[in-house]
């Protein structure tokens, strides 16, 4: 409830980090989610965001960059208030449960089919490490290529 009236008594929501360690962020997100202006670290998890949806900041220039960003705010509140509203959007499309549950079942998936392959990179690479065979870009492309074709054509494609 605090964070509520918080955000909603807010004119911009800023959330500078340096280093961003997390893959993701639940302020900016609930900074998105209030549809006010966000202003971000251009690093990590923020520099993933659209730019059109957030004002970032470089590391290094952040005094001049956040100086600039709350200046366009400030000379254009309506296109600031389009600009939270379009990253309010994204936030409720991105960000949703069942965005994640369908994300993380399609990642689960994924990490099960690969067992496979997996298997079988760690087979090779464990007799050639027997043989005494110095892995090297060239050689690792090989072995890469012939995999993807043998497990893609096992899958029908």
């Amino acid at each position: 409830a605090t964070l509520a009236a918080e955000l909603a008594a807010a004119d911009v929501v800023v959330c500078l980090r340096r280093p961003s360690l997390e893959g993701a962020s639940a302020s900016v997100i609930e900074g998105m989610l209030s549809g006010r202006p966000v202003i971000v670290s251009d690093i990590g998890c923020f520099a993933e965001i659209p730019d059109r949806l957030v004002a970032k900041v470089a590391p290094g220039r952040e005094a001049a960059d956040l100086r600039r960003a709350l200046h366009a705010i400030v000379a254009a509140p309506d296109a600031a208030r389009a600009r939270g509203a379009a990253a309010r959007a994204w936030a409720l499309e991105h960000h949703a449960p069942a965005t994640y549950a369908r994300r993380f079942v399609e990642f689960c998936s994924t990490v099960l089919a690969a067992g496979p392959l997996l298997d079988t990179v760690g087979r090779i690479a464990g007799c050639l490490g027997g043989w005494g065979v110095v892995p090297d870009a060239v050689f690792g492309e090989r072995i890469d290529t012939l995999l993807a074709g043998f497990f893609a054509a096992g899958r029908g494609a």
